[in-house]
């Protein structure tokens, strides 16, 4: 159902392989249920509601409880983007900090060397 590329990308951000596989499979299937997300995605249906959990966590998953059954929703795509901006940020952040206690940590490094 997938093209592989899609896969590749949910995974280099982080999704598990059944994330991403549920996620792609709600974003065609629009409203559905766990049933029918299981199907489409190949994901056992068990397996699919612990999922479903966790990308409700994550945020990537709404439930629609306004159905005589539980449905769910996949969140906007955009929010992959949001959420993987957030990240470089915050990695760019962690990276200028490292940078600049660098020194300092060379400094304590040399001085434990010439002991040695």
């Amino acid at each position: 159902m997938h093209d592989d590329y899609l896969l590749k990308y949910l995974l280099d951000f982080g999704l598990s392989a059944n994330e991403a596989k549920i996620y792609l499979a709600m974003l065609v299937l629009g409203n559905s249920t766990a049933t029918a997300i299981s199907e489409l995605s190949e994901v056992n249906r068990s397996t699919c509601y612990v999922v479903l959990e966790s990308l409700r966590k994550k945020d990537l998953v709404k439930i629609a409880d306004n159905f005589s059954v539980r449905k769910y929703v996949a969140s906007s795509p955009e929010i992959l983007l949001y959420y993987a901006k957030a990240l470089a940020k915050k990695q760019e952040f962690i990276r200028t900090g490292i940078e600049s206690i660098l020194p300092v940590l060379k400094a304590l490094r040399q001085k434990n060397v010439n002991l040695l």
